[in-house]
Formats: structure tokens, sequence, C-alpha cells
């Protein structure tokens, strides 16, 4: 066997094995959260679940980028219902597109804007416009 017929077979078993370890940790979510797939404890506020802008895009993210991989479009619908979520769900106190975390934190109001959580939402709403050419994703990113 050549070098390179080798290295096409490690590349595809690797392949391989980074699919089957996000469709498990997709089973894992969904057992915990069901349809809700930003949702859950958070390690500062173990006192009840939130529903959290960060995790929307990071699995947002994800799942776009196992649609990419598989042109399965249950997952791009999923991306999509991630995408939905933070459209539906920014911060009201600003004029601009932005999202915080969901409970007061340093004495300041539930929803304030935190720059790490909307860069996070931008990154997967850009994400987005380059897979779907849906304009407002990119006038929301635009917008932060």
């Amino acid at each position: 066997m050549l070098p390179q017929e080798i290295e096409k077979i490690v590349k595809e078993e690797i392949q391989d094995e980074i699919y089957k370890s996000l469709i498990a940790l997709h089973n894992w979510r969904t057992k915990f959260n069901g349809a809700k797939i930003g949702y859950g404890y958070d390690q500062y506020r173990k006192d009840k679940k939130y529903d959290y802008p960060e995790a929307y895009a990071f699995w947002g993210n994800g799942y776009l980028n196992i649609y990419r991989a598989t042109q399965n479009n249950e997952y791009l619908n999923l991306a999509m219902e991630c995408s939905n979520w933070l459209l539906n769900n920014r911060s009201s106190q600003y004029k601009y597109y932005s999202w915080g975390l969901p409970w007061e934190w340093n004495r300041r109001p539930k929803e304030t804007s935190y720059i790490t959580t909307s860069v996070f939402v931008g990154n997967f709403l850009l994400n987005m416009f380059e897979e779907t050419s849906v304009k407002e994703y990119l006038n929301v990113s635009e917008s932060i």
C-alpha cells in the first residue's frame, strides 16, 4: 500500500471518529435539555437552569459545522433554531444587538451586554450568513 493510500484511510477513520464524538455530544445534550439547545446550569450559578446566549452560539456553530461536513439538513435546522433563539432574545437594553448573562452579575442587571457573549454570537451569525446568505445574519453581526 502506498503512503498516500494509508494517509487517506487514516484521515477517513479520524473523520469518522470525530463525527461519532459530535453525535454523542448531541445525544447527551438532547437527553438533558431536549429541544432547549442552550439551556443548563452554570458553574457560577448552580441554583437553577438558564438559557445561555453563549451556549446557543457555541452549539449553533457546532451544528453548522456538522451540516457542512455531512450536508444533513437536520443539523442546519438545529443551527437555525439557535440563530432564531438568539435573534429573538437579544438584550433589550441596547440600541444595537448584544447579549449578556441570564442573571445579575457584579451588580449589573440581567441581560447587561457582555462582550464575550456578543462576539461569539456575532461569529456564529457570520458563519450562518456564509452558509445561508440570509442578509439578517450579516446585518445583526454588523450591528454587534
